[in-house]
């Protein structure tokens, strides 16, 4: 059969980088991996560490996917409430 899709998304919003947003995916072997930073240096910072997450992903054995958006991440559809765990077929 198909492989399920896991995912994770969480946010910190810690100065001097502001709100950063991420959403990670891992279906099979693939890791999908989404940044999301409204502040240009937060940005500049993050894909300054995108060799890192790559190597350290593929030495999990893991094929990466990253992408990086310079703006507010999108709004979830139906968030779940805090402290508790959604698991969604996908």
């Amino acid at each position: 059969g198909e492989a399920r899709t896991w995912k994770v998304r969480f946010s910190l919003d810690v100065e001097p980088m502001g709100r950063i947003d991420a959403q990670l995916a891992l279906t099979g072997e693939r890791a999908r991996v989404s940044l999301w930073a409204e502040r240009p240096e937060s940005m500049a910072r993050l894909r300054g560490g995108e060799e890192m997450l790559n190597a350290a992903l593929r030495e999990a054995a893991l094929e990466p996917e990253v992408a990086f958006h310079a703006a507010a991440a999108p709004p979830l559809a139906a968030p779940a409430a805090p402290g508790r765990f959604l698991d969604q077929a996908t």
